[in-house]
């Protein structure tokens, strides 16, 4: 087989993997993946003095509170606070089962 006849076959067949490699990306780019669940975002004011307020639920309450004192606003990377061990204990111990009492009987009659 010549040289030339190679050389042909060769650029024929990387022409096609090329073609095919762009449909490919073509399609991957239409496949819609769900969006990322929505999680709510919360902000922190951080005044001047170096504190923080966490736990802000909108960028405008944020900006309300710092409004007079100075600070800047910015995401809570933190999230909500945790359940401490004693609020997990007393939450079980509320959600026990009460055993059933009977209820009183009623006054003999006189």
């Amino acid at each position: 087989m010549p040289q030339s006849r190679r050389i042909a076959r060769l650029a024929a067949l990387a022409a096609l993997a090329a073609g095919l490699a762009a449909s490919a990306a073509a399609a991957w780019a239409q496949v819609s993946l769900p969006p990322p669940p929505q999680v709510p975002t919360q902000y922190c004011a951080e005044y001047t003095d170096g504190t923080y307020a966490c736990g802000i639920p909108t960028w405008e309450e944020c900006e309300r509170t710092i409004s007079g004192v100075g600070g800047q606003c910015q995401i809570d990377t933190q999230g909500p606070p945790r359940e401490s061990v004693l609020q997990k204990l007393l939450l079980r111990d509320r959600t026990r089962a009460v055993p059933d009492i009977d209820p009183p009987p009623p006054p003999p009659d006189e």
